[in-house]
């Protein structure tokens, strides 16, 4: 795998460009603005719940500068978060990074199926996300329990794309990504 590192004034992807592109194959994400939010707000509540569970009758206070830095670091993770994407592709693979915008994302000319295209979305919100969470909340550990958190945060539009492709992509499909959009065939 050969991994380029572009910034948002690399942003034209002029390099991805199939024939295979088909009105009617798009992975369409519509409506994520609902579902980001249903999300966020399904998140927010357990955290909350969770959190208490952890602080066992600590102030709020006492335990604010954990809450903090472990969402500071969980935003700090996005790049590793991409990072985590681009290493299970096999060929060629871009990561574009604008923090400012918190705008991240990885693309690759491989070909995968429907399976690998899942487990590469939500790969790094395991890692960073779902692990660190539970490891928080055994330990009561809230630094890794809020970086998780944040994590998780960072992960939502995977979880749509997850969504979309499970509900439109054919079994034994092909996904490619171009300059337009995800694909399949």
């Amino acid at each position: 795998m050969q991994l380029k590192i572009k910034g948002k004034k690399d942003f034209a992807l002029k390099d991805f460009s199939y024939n295979l592109e088909k009105k009617g194959n798009e992975i369409k994400v519509e409506n994520y603005k609902y579902v980001m939010t249903m999300v966020y707000f399904i998140t927010i509540v357990a955290d909350i719940i969770l959190a208490l569970l952890i602080m066992n009758n600590k102030s709020i206070c006492e335990e604010f500068y954990k809450i903090f830095f472990g969402l500071l670091f969980g935003f700090l993770s996005l790049p590793i978060h991409e990072l985590l994407h681009a290493i299970l592709y096999k060929e060629e693979t871009y990561m574009y990074m604008d923090l400012f915008k918190g705008r991240a994302f990885v693309i690759s000319k491989e070909m995968v199926s429907k399976n690998k295209y899942i487990f590469i979305s939500l790969f790094p919100n395991f890692i960073l996300g779902i692990m660190p969470i539970i490891i928080g909340f055994l330990l009561e550990n809230l630094y890794l329990y809020f970086f998780g958190i944040y994590s998780i945060f960072i992960g939502v539009y995977d979880y749509i794309n997850v969504y979309y492709v499970l509900r439109t992509v054919p079994n034994n499909s092909k996904i490619f990504l171009t300059k337009n959009g995800g694909f399949w065939v």
